[in-house]
């Protein structure tokens, strides 16, 4: 075989850097969208936890945190009987994804009652506009923990509408956290995943503009859910 002359070394090294950082955009592409399904299909296992929750408890969905600004549900009374596996609660996507969140910092353990809306928000209404999450985030300012843990989600399923106009069978029932900053938004292109309570999974794109029709891609969903800050027990991580 013969031997590379030093010029030809030289070229087929400064060929290859050019090819990697050619593939590289293409590499993040595919990773932003591997981690994008990922955390959708985290929200379809924990919609089946929810529907099997509500059938052996009068149709009632999971009940919300008791943890002040936590808009999460209470994974308490579903761990271990309908979720086993909470991993499933932390969204790969997102910039602020920690494997040990939710842990109990002691012991390392990961624990029910350390689950906040860290990366998914939940409410246990039945809200599909920003109307509406404007008056329940109102609300649990006032009312007490125990007020908000007691209430069911009510069961009808309106129709969500899309900003192209189309319907979504379903009301949204849990989605990825989207707070004021963009920077921390999970997903690129902007955008959010959004469980229905239907058991579908649809990606809405984020833009501050969007309107109520877009709810919970909106600006005001991320002022108030999203900005919340979870007060989870001293010990959790």
């Amino acid at each position: 075989m013969r031997k590379l002359k030093r010029w030809e070394m030289t070229a087929l090294l400064g060929l290859a850097v050019t090819v990697g950082l050619l593939a590289l955009p293409a590499i993040a592409t595919a990773r932003r969208a591997a981690h994008r399904a990922s955390c959708a299909n985290n929200m379809r296992q924990l919609g089946l936890v929810m529907k099997m929750f509500a059938g052996e408890n009068g149709g009632a969905f999971p009940p919300l945190s008791r943890a002040p600004g936590n808009w999460m549900m209470d994974v308490v009374p579903l761990h271990p009987e309908y979720l086993t596996d909470l991993s499933i609660l932390r969204c790969p996507g997102s910039p602020d994804y920690d494997a040990r969140a939710f842990t109990w910092a002691d012991s390392g353990d990961t624990l029910p009652m350390c689950v906040s809306g860290r990366y998914y928000n939940y409410t246990s209404y039945a809200i599909s506009t920003d109307e509406q999450a404007g008056a329940l985030w109102a609300a649990r300012q006032t009312w007490s923990p125990e007020a908000f843990y007691d209430r069911d989600i009510e069961l009808p399923r309106p129709t969500w509408t899309r900003s192209d106009g189309r319907g979504v069978s379903g009301m949204p029932v849990l989605w990825d956290r989207v707070t004021p900053d963009l920077a921390d938004m999970p997903h690129r292109p902007l955008g959010i995943n959004v469980l229905h309570m239907d058991g579908s999974v649809l990606f809405v794109p984020y833009s501050p503009l969007n309107n109520s029709s877009n709810f919970p891609a909106t600006r005001l969903a991320a002022i108030t859910f999203g900005a919340d800050v979870p007060r989870m027990p001293p010990g959790c991580r």
